[in-house]
């Protein structure tokens, strides 16, 4: 079972994704701006481990995880502006914008229906199902073929949605989805795209 919380976080991940993206697309959100924004919210994690900035503070205890409030306030969301940065200063626009799609629609779609769903455990992770990977394939690829033909689309989505269930960790601390989904997508995109 999703708990509220978990809901709310993934509206405000699909809302805030789609409004990065349009801003992306219509050249308002450029590399350097979504770095301002990564060196904004370091700034903000950092002091929100001291004080209870206004509005800020409303932003934490609404919408992260409340294990992160004291050692990395704000770290999805941290980690979410990393994952359009990459995209946007490692690939074309049009598999940025796929990546990023991916990344929008499909992580939170597979949480959610593998949460009330799945059954069949990912090979690579005990807590994500394969049910979900699948509908958030599907459902991302579709938003995604807005920038890339349907069929790279989909493939760019079936890696980044995998390799959300693979745990991947450096030294004890894991590499947060938010940045693995986008840079699987786009690096399958650009392959697929070259040949």
């Amino acid at each position: 079972m999703v708990s509220p919380l978990e809901i709310r976080r993934k509206m405000f991940h699909v809302a805030s994704g789609l409004i990065l993206m349009g801003l992306f697309f219509t050249d308002l959100l450029t590399p350097r701006v979504l770095l301002i924004l990564l060196i904004i919210g370091t700034v903000l994690s950092y002091l929100s481990r001291r004080y209870q900035l206004l509005g800020v503070w409303w932003c934490l205890t609404n919408f992260d995880r409340p294990e992160y409030l004291a050692s990395f306030p704000g770290k999805g969301a941290w980690f979410f502006v990393l994952g359009f940065l990459l995209s946007a200063a490692l690939f074309q626009k049009e598999v940025a914008l796929a990546a990023m799609s991916i990344l929008v629609i499909g992580d939170p779609l597979s949480h959610l229906i593998g949460s009330h769903f799945g059954s069949i455990k990912h090979p690579f992770s005990d807590k994500k199902f394969i049910e979900g990977h699948i509908a958030g394939a599907f459902v991302s690829s579709y938003i995604a073929s807005y920038f890339v033909p349907w069929g790279i689309a989909l493939c760019g989505a079936v890696a980044g949605m995998f390799m959300e269930g693979v745990d991947i960790v450096i030294h004890t601390d894991p590499v947060d989805d938010n940045v693995v989904i986008p840079l699987a997508a786009g690096i399958v995109i650009t392959l697929l795209l070259w040949i």
